[in-house]
C-alpha cells in the first residue's frame, strides 16, 4: 500500500513540475550539450541559453518562484560540480533536495547575495526560466539558428561531396597525345581490344572529359608513353578483377584473404596454426 502511494506521489510531482521550467531527473531525457547550450565562466547579464545537459540539487525551495540550486552533474561539459545559482522559476512541486533539471531556456539576469549554510555571505549567478512571449520568442530564434545551421551543413557536405567527386575525376582522367605531338585530349581510359580487323588492329576506348562522348581510337595513334600506361593498367586491373573471382570462391569454402599474402581458414590472423601464406601452401 506505502509503495503505491509513493508510486502515486511521485507522478503527482512530474505532473505538476511539468510545463513550468523545470522537471524532476530523468535519466532517459538528460539533453546534450549543444550550440544553445550555455556555461557560467562566459555569462553575463542577459545571456540566454540551454542548461539541459546539466542537473542540479535543490539546496532550498526559497518561496513560490524562487529556488536556490547546484551543479549536482555536468553532462561532460565542465561546468563544476557543486557550483550554486539562484533561479527565479515556480517551484510548485520543488523540494529541498530534489535533484531536477531545467528544461526551458533561461535568461541570466544578474548576481544576488546569499547567507551559506556556515554564515558567510556568497555573490551567486542569478537566472530565471524565460516564459510566455520572451519563451516563445526564443524558441522560434533557436529554431532559425538550427534550420540555418542544418543547412549550412547540408550545403557544406555538397561542397565536399563535389570536391571529392572531382578529385576522382582528376584522378580517372589524363592527358593523352598523338604519337606524332600535335594532338591531345583529356580523357578516361575505358578499355583495350583486339580489332577483328588486322587491318584496324588494336582499338583503345576513351570517354572524354569535355562532353563525357565516347571515343574509339587506334593504338597507333596515341604515343609510346600512353600506350605504356595503358598496357600497365590493363594488367593491373586484370590482376585485380582475379584475384577478387579467387577470393570469392576461397571464401565458399571458407577461406578468407585478410592481407595481400595471407589466408586463414579459422579466423586466425598471425602466421601458422589455421593461416598460411599463398594460396598453393
Amino acid at each position: 500500500m506505502i509503495s503505491k502511494v509513493l508510486v502515486v506521489l511521485v507522478s503527482l510531482f512530474s505532473a505538476v513540475a511539468s510545463g513550468q521550467g523545470w522537471q524532476r531527473y530523468d535519466e532517459a531525457k538528460y539533453g546534450l550539450p549543444s550550440d544553445s547550450t550555455i556555461y557560467s565562466h562566459s555569462w553575463k547579464e542577459g545571456s540566454q541559453g540551454y542548461l539541459r545537459s546539466l542537473s542540479f540539487n535543490v539546496v532550498q525551495v526559497v518561496d513560490d518562484s524562487n529556488a536556490i540550486i547546484s551543479v549536482k552533474s555536468d553532462g561532460g561539459v565542465n561546468e563544476a560540480k557543486g557550483t550554486v545559482f539562484w533561479v527565479s522559476t515556480p517551484t510548485k512541486g520543488m523540494v529541498d533536495d530534489m535533484r531536477i533539471q531545467i528544461i526551458d531556456p533561461v535568461k541570466v539576469v544578474g548576481t544576488k547575495k546569499y547567507d551559506t549554510v556556515s554564515g558567510s555571505s556568497s555573490t551567486i549567478w542569478k537566472i530565471e526560466t524565460l516564459t510566455g512571449e520572451e519563451l516563445k520568442k526564443y524558441k522560434d530564434e533557436e529554431a532559425a539558428r538550427v534550420g540555418k545551421a542544418n543547412q549550412d551543413r547540408k550545403d557544406q557536405m555538397e561542397k565536399d561531396k563535389r570536391v571529392q567527386e572531382k578529385a576522382i575525376e582528376d584522378q580517372e582522367y589524363r592527358t593523352f597525345k598523338s604519337a606524332d605531338g600535335k594532338f591531345s585530349i583529356e580523357a578516361k581510359f575505358v578499355e583495350m581490344k583486339v580489332s577483328p580487323n588486322p587491318k584496324i588492329g588494336t582499338e583503345i576506348k576513351l570517354i572524354k572529359r569535355e562532353d563525357k562522348k565516347e571515343l574509339v581510337i587506334r593504338s597507333t595513334v596515341l604515343s609510346e608513353a600512353d600506350m605504356k600506361w595503358i598496357r600497365e593498367k590493363v594488367k593491373a586491373d586484370k590482376k585485380i578483377k582475379d584475384q577478387a573471382t579467387l577470393d570469392a570462391k576461397l571464401l565458399k569454402n571458407g577461406i578468407q584473404r585478410y592481407s595481400p599474402e595471407w589466408y586463414s581458414l579459422g579466423g586466425s590472423k598471425e602466421p601458422g596454426g589455421n593461416s598460411f601464406k599463398g594460396f598453393d601452401q
